[in-house]
């Protein structure tokens, strides 16, 4: 690759939660570094997801504090710290699990 860096960013839907699960799976199975996951509060309200999630540096993007300017620039500068750092990250998306299979 010409000595370039590349970034990882995992991208689950919430079309069932069995890809999230997956990829916390086989990183624990295979022993790698944990992905920082990103996603609503929501997500992070699931009894035992959230417990996983928040011990592995997850964090949630508040949608309603993304139009403060300050709160996006922190949010910007953590991501981009990360990146810099050559970190995992998980993001999701979609919003929510669907009901119907559809991604939202």
């Amino acid at each position: 690759m010409g000595g370039k860096k590349a970034h990882v960013v995992l991208m689950p839907t919430h079309k069932s939660l069995m890809d999230s699960i997956l990829i916390g799976y086989i990183h624990y199975h295979y022993k790698l570094p944990y992905p920082f996951v990103s996603g609503s509060e929501a997500f992070f309200t699931l009894a035992v997801i959230s417990v996983i999630i928040k011990s592995t540096n997850g964090f949630y993007l508040d949608e309603e504090s993304m139009s403060k300017p300050l709160y996006r620039e922190v949010m910007n500068a953590y991501i981009q710290s990360l990146l810099k750092h050559n970190c995992l990250l998980e993001v999701f998306l979609d919003q929510w699990r669907s009901r119907t299979g559809k991604i939202n």
